[in-house]
């Protein structure tokens, strides 16, 4: 049986702005719009991130930040989804029942979305409140519904990036494809990257021959 570890955030220095292109390790200080497992609070959150302004998620040369997005995303939502987590030796310490305090680079790990993608599918997320699925019909279905969900890929070579999207609530204009049986094909999400989206329908780049895996993550606060 594995241990259930604490949450794993640092303490900002400074405040954490939407405006900031620095403190990437750190959660958002700002106060975000409520989320009350609702399509449109889920909406109102990605409309206040506007991650295609924001200089947070602004792509630099040879850096994207689609991970700190989808963790912002998350926790604006109410939900733990890890920016950093604890390194091996802090995980063992806290096993064995010894307080850890989070510090950058010592007790700490960013987590890449490589990362984030080991960390769902690990040990530790279902303990979090995440679940995972297969279905991208029953992914946006729960986004509809007003859960928060992740779309996260793994890459083949560790050291390329992989990517994580937050599957969001369709909207009047942007709507998932579906194929003749109504299955969804292709999700709504919400994502920072190479090319930032506030609000779009995927290109299917989980299904990419460098990609090593690929998986959904529903979170379900019954499950917490």
């Amino acid at each position: 049986m594995t241990t259930r570890l604490p949450r794993c955030d640092l303490k900002a220095p400074s405040s954490i702005l939407r405006s900031n292109d620095w403190g990437h390790p750190y959660r958002l200080t700002e106060a975000a719009p409520p989320y009350d497992a609702t399509p449109q609070s889920i909406h109102a959150i990605i409309d206040w991130l506007d991650v295609e302004r924001g200089r947070r998620w602004a792509p630099k040369p040879g850096t994207t930040y689609c991970n700190v997005y989808a963790t912002d995303l998350a926790h604006a939502c109410g939900v733990y989804l890890p920016r950093v987590w604890w390194s091996s030796s802090a995980e063992s310490a806290l096993a064995a029942g010894t307080a850890v305090v989070p510090a950058y680079g010592t007790t700490t790990v960013e987590l890449s979305a490589n990362g984030l993608f080991r960390w769902l599918a690990g040990p530790h997320s279902a303990a979090h409140g995440w679940q995972r699925t297969d279905s991208l019909t029953t992914a946006q279905h729960a986004a509809n519904g007003g859960l928060p969900v992740v779309l996260c890929c793994r890459k083949k070579i560790e050291a390329s990036p992989g990517h994580i999207a937050a599957v969001v609530p369709e909207s009047m204009n942007v709507v998932a494809r579906r194929d003749l049986a109504g299955q969804v094909e292709l999700p709504v999400i919400s994502q920072a990257g190479a090319r930032n989206e506030r609000l779009a329908v995927a290109s299917p780049w989980w299904s990419s021959s460098d990609m090593a895996e690929w998986g959904l993550w529903i979170h379900d606060p019954l499950c917490v």
